[in-house]
């Protein structure tokens, strides 16, 4: 399956895609770019089983995602994330 991905600004293409304590930072001066990432879907027993589960953010799977965001043309930064409670958060300095 292809996940198509729009911008959450009207100025420019930005969009935050989190893993765990990561988020991988996209960016497009066009805002209307989309962003398309392959992606699997999972059923709600496998939804139940990773949330058995405390997962570390996988960095380097982390980067072959980016680059492949790159190769459609975009920035891309991988932040330190943190959650606020009631949804949202904060990215830290982008360190990757």
């Amino acid at each position: 399956m292809l996940s198509t991905y729009k911008s959450i600004k009207e100025d420019k293409f930005f969009a935050a895609l989190i893993s765990h304590n990561k988020a991988i930072i996209v960016e497009h001066t066009e805002p209307s770019k989309e962003l398309q990432m392959p992606c699997y879907l999972l059923t709600a027993v496998g939804r139940q089983v990773l949330g058995l589960g405390s997962f570390e953010p996988d960095l380097d799977y982390l980067r072959v995602v980016g680059r492949n965001f790159v190769e459609q043309g975009f920035t891309v930064k991988i932040a330190d994330w943190v959650g606020m409670p009631g949804g949202g958060g904060n990215t830290l300095m982008p360190n990757y």
